[in-house]
């Protein structure tokens, strides 16, 4: 008997939970993925900024063309990283759109549920 055949109250809350804990492990990823771009443009920055700092000094032109390198190498790191943070960020926000649309029908109904309850309290009081 499988939560298809047999859809129930109890089985909606569980896949609640395992879309949860998928949810929650991309999130995961996506915050690694983030932390290491936020690192890694620090190492960028850097990277820049020793390039313009020997330029205005007048480096050798061998010392340039060694720190543009290196400034295109992190360049294209962060590009890469980039793309595969924003990859993992659009991963789990769809998956956020699945699991919320598990429950989106009882949700609106549990509020039409508290709307009617809430409404018929206030009567219960008005009429004393």
């Amino acid at each position: 008997e499988t939560a298809v055949q047999n859809p129930s109250a109890e089985h909606r809350a569980q896949l609640t939970r395992e879309l949860d804990a998928i949810v929650k492990n991309a999130l995961f990823h996506e915050e690694v993925l983030q932390r290491d771009l936020k690192f890694l443009r620090a190492e960028l920055d850097e990277a820049r900024s020793a390039f313009n700092l020997a330029f205005g000094n007048d480096a050798p032109k061998s010392e340039l063309v060694q720190l543009q390198s290196k400034a295109d190498e992190m360049t294209a790191r962060t590009s890469d990283l980039n793309v595969r943070y924003e990859a993992a960020k659009t991963h789990r926000e769809r998956l956020e759109k699945s699991r919320d649309a598990v429950n989106a029908r009882v949700n609106v109904a549990q509020k039409s549920l508290d709307r009617y309850e809430t409404d018929m309290e206030r009567l219960r009081a008005w009429r004393g």
